[in-house]
C-alpha cells in the first residue's frame, strides 16, 4: 500500500474511533465513564455541534438528567393538525392557561369545550395552534390540536 493511502486510512480510522467514543458518551449520558464535570461540558458542546440544545429532564434520586433536544423542522409555523408538523400541532392561544401546571388540571379554557372521551371539541373556542418547537421534557404537558379537537399529551416523568 502506498504511504499516502495508508496515512488517509489511518486518519479515517482515528476519526471514526474518536467519533464513535463521543457518540457513546453523548448517547449514554450519565452512564459514561468520564468525570462528571468534563462529561457534561463535552456532551453539551457535542450537542450544540449537532444542532441541539441541552435541556433538563428533571432531577430525582440519582441526580439531574440532561438530554440533547433537537428542534423540529418547521417549528412554530401555524398548523391545523400534527400532519402539518414534524412534531405535534399544539394549542398556543390563549398564551397563558388559567391553571397551575404542577397540578396537571384541565385548563379553564378547555373545560368550555365539549368533552368526547379523551378529546375536547374546541372548534368554537377559536384556539390558535402552531407546530411544536421541540420534544417535551420531564413531566411537561401540552395540548395537541387537530382541526378543532384538542387532547392532552405529556412527556414521561423521570424521578
Amino acid at each position: 500500500m502506498r504511504p499516502k493511502r495508508l496515512l488517509i486510512l489511518l486518519t479515517a480510522l482515528a476519526f471514526l474511533a474518536v467519533a464513535s467514543y463521543f457518540s457513546y458518551v453523548f448517547l449514554n449520558g450519565a452512564n459514561a465513564t468520564w468525570k462528571p464535570g468534563k462529561s457534561q461540558a463535552l456532551r453539551s458542546g457535542y450537542c450544540r455541534l449537532l444542532g441541539g440544545e441541552m435541556k433538563s429532564d428533571g432531577c430525582g434520586i440519582a441526580g439531574c438528567i440532561q438530554t440533547c433536544k433537537f428542534p423540529y423542522k418547521g417549528a412554530d409555523k401555524p398548523c391545523q393538525s400534527s400532519a402539518d408538523c414534524s412534531g405535534k400541532c399544539v394549542v398556543t392561544s390563549p398564551a397563558n392557561w388559567t391553571y397551575s401546571p404542577e397540578f396537571k388540571e384541565i385548563p379553564a379554557e378547555i373545560t368550555k369545550c365539549q368533552q368526547k372521551g379523551g378529546l375536547f371539541d374546541c372548534s368554537e373556542q377559536n384556539f390558535k395552534a402552531r407546530c411544536q418547537k421541540e420534544p417535551l421534557v420531564n413531566c411537561e404537558t401540552a395540548w395537541e390540536y387537530d382541526h378543532g379537537l384538542v387532547k392532552k399529551f405529556s412527556a414521561g416523568c423521570i424521578y
